[in-house]
């Protein structure tokens, strides 16, 4: 009989064993299957008996294909034309279970609005985050900023740009009595 235990011996990393608890057959073999869990991890998986020497198995669990993109934090910001935000725009590629993925480019743009990015096109890091800057054009108004991944629906920032009066007129109501 072998005992198999994953991680830190607790059995906790979210994988499963078909049979824990294997009984060896007529060829000294104990055989079972090892389901890795749904997340992005590394994994130890360590056979042992009593009276022999023990078996030691690394498994890489990897985040599974990107799905979707979300936003993370920078949405909603409100600044002065021709002014870079004061917070990054970070979205975040999911894979089927939620996790982050790495090694993906997500493409930022305001469509053609006339901002500028610090970076137009960023990869996303081991948590699966991209983010960039973003300077607002001269118009004052509301601009929306897509973060896209080939094959995914975008996700949208909204950035509110304002501009200073530079003339103020009067345009009805002048010279009323009561």
């Amino acid at each position: 009989r072998r005992n198999l235990v994953d991680g830190d011996g607790t059995g906790g990393v979210g994988g499963t064993f078909s049979n824990s608890t294997p009984i060896t057959n007529a060829q000294g073999q104990a055989l079972t299957t090892y389901t890795l869990p749904n997340k992005k991890t590394n994994i130890t998986i360590t056979c042992v008996s009593p009276g022999y020497i023990s078996a030691t198995f690394s498994e890489s669990a990897v985040a599974g294909p990107a799905i979707r993109i979300g936003i993370t934090s920078g949405n909603y910001q409100v600044v002065p034309v021709f002014t870079k935000t004061p917070n990054a725009l970070v979205a975040t590629v999911y894979d089927p279970h939620s996790y982050g993925v790495s090694g993906v480019t997500v493409n930022f743009s305001d469509g053609g609005a006339g901002g500028t990015f610090s970076a137009p096109s960023s990869p996303t890091g081991s948590n699966g985050q991209a983010s960039t800057y973003y300077t607002t054009p001269a118009k004052s108004g509301v601009i929306s900023i897509s973060a896209s991944v080939a094959g995914l629906t975008p996700a949208t920032f909204k950035v509110t740009a304002y501009g200073t009066a530079v003339r103020m007129a009067i345009t009805t109501g002048n010279n009323q009595t009561t």
